[in-house]
């Protein structure tokens, strides 16, 4: 059973929040939330259009993105292969993120990050391993992952976003009332 008043406590008293959470896009939009990049191009209402004409795993040739350049194919951004642009300025940014609050507070809010995507939810992993005052709540619909070396910092919640969300923000409002009387 979740017990949201523990989870609703970490996130309230913490000193930052780092959300990391996956479109399954880009790593550079799971781990870099601050991606604005001029080279990384948003493609999600490409994506929709390229889906809804889809037949047999193809889809029609005029819907593949192009580079607004060069006019070349675009292809999916990952942080694999020789085309991965990472985005220095959010790379900076969250490093100075993180040194800005090491050893305070952190609650790590990871969202629809299941165990196979390790280039996300390894490196969150390991900020939470390296910082003492950190929780780490995870959620996805089907599986939860959470490696043993934080599971005593951790909280796991199996269930769809829109849902957990809405049960979080609740518990959320309840212990910040609760935290504010007198």
């Amino acid at each position: 059973m979740t017990d949201w008043n523990r989870i609703a406590e970490k996130l309230n008293d913490a000193d930052a929040v780092l959300i990391g959470a996956s479109n399954g896009l880009s790593i550079t939009e799971g781990l870099n939330l601050f991606a604005d990049d001029e080279m990384l191009y948003p493609i999600l209402d490409s994506v929709k259009e390229m889906a809804a004409a889809e037949q047999d795993g193809r889809i029609p040739s005029e819907l593949i993105p192009r580079c607004p350049h060069c006019g070349g194919p675009m292809a999916v951004h990952i942080a694999a292969g020789p085309g991965f642009i990472e985005d220095t300025g959010a790379r900076q940014r969250y490093n100075m993120f993180l040194d800005r609050y090491h050893g305070k507070k952190l609650a790590v809010l990871e969202l629809g990050i299941g165990w196979r995507n390790q280039l996300i939810k390894a490196p969150i992993m390991r900020l939470v391993t390296r910082e003492p005052q950190a929780a780490y709540v995870t959620v996805n619909l089907g599986e939860v992952y959470i490696t043993d070396d934080i599971k005593d910092k951790s909280f796991g919640i199996d269930g769809a976003l829109s849902d957990v969300l809405g049960s979080l923000r609740k518990a959320c409002m309840r212990s910040y009332r609760d935290y504010e009387k007198p």
